[in-house]
């Protein structure tokens, strides 16, 4: 547990004021929830289960989403018997992503990369 002397940590910053700065309650905290979504494990208990068996979360490029690619090629004028899809650790469902829960604007969303 961390032990914060305000005092010490105002020599440590130099002048900087600190007045604002109030004492909280240094007891103990718990973790209440977590969520998580992986590669394939929609949950915690189920990536920790994957963890414990040593499985591989690597999978081929989701059939779905190639097809929608695929779409996107062809309409480009680009020969999609050429196009090669990698294994990876692919989401599923990305297209069900709440941009407005993070605050971000569906546009900047879609310019996002999710790595």
């Amino acid at each position: 547990m961390l032990n914060i002397d305000l005092g010490e940590l105002a020599k440590s910053l130099n002048g900087l004021n600190i007045s604002e700065v109030e004492e909280t309650d240094t007891g103990d905290i718990g973790i209440i929830g977590i969520s998580v979504k992986l590669p394939l494990a929609g949950s915690t208990n189920e990536f920790w289960e994957a963890l414990k068996a040593g499985r591989d979360c690597i999978s081929d490029y989701p059939q779905g989403r190639s097809q929608e690619l695929d779409l996107y090629f062809r309409f480009k004028g680009k020969d999609t018997r050429q196009v090669k899809y990698k294994k990876g650790a692919y989401l599923e469902r990305i297209d069900e992503f709440d941009c407005r829960f993070f605050n971000i604007s569906p546009r900047e969303a879609s310019l996002m990369d999710p790595n």
